[in-house]
């Protein structure tokens, strides 16, 4: 984790208000317990987002979708052990900081 370039991918599914919203938040949260956070906005498919996020090595991808939609949960997949939680945003943050700060 001390060697990636962005410890946070951040991966939005929908250009949609709530999607776009939940994003731009956890986003500025993240950036503000400076995390270093890559944004993944653009409009690739989703396939594409997940390829270049492995890529590059980014340890953490964190998804803004159907699960956000239905639950208001984000998906967090952890690279270190493919795990994949959902987690609402006080304990996404939570959970990231502990990883990125060792707190």
């Amino acid at each position: 984790i001390a060697l990636a370039p962005f410890k946070v991918s951040l991966i939005l599914c929908k250009d949609e208000a709530p999607f776009r919203e939940a994003a731009d938040g956890l986003y500025n949260e993240l950036k503000a317990a400076n995390i270093e956070v890559l944004y993944d906005d653009r409009p690739e498919s989703m396939g594409v987002k997940f390829k270049d996020t492995e890529l590059i090595g980014i340890p953490l991808q964190v998804v803004v979708g159907k699960r956000y939609a239905e639950t208001q949960e984000f998906e967090l997949k952890d690279r270190r052990d493919n795990q994949v939680s959902f987690r609402s945003l006080s304990a996404l943050i939570t959970h990231i900081k502990e990883i990125c700060h060792g707190a």
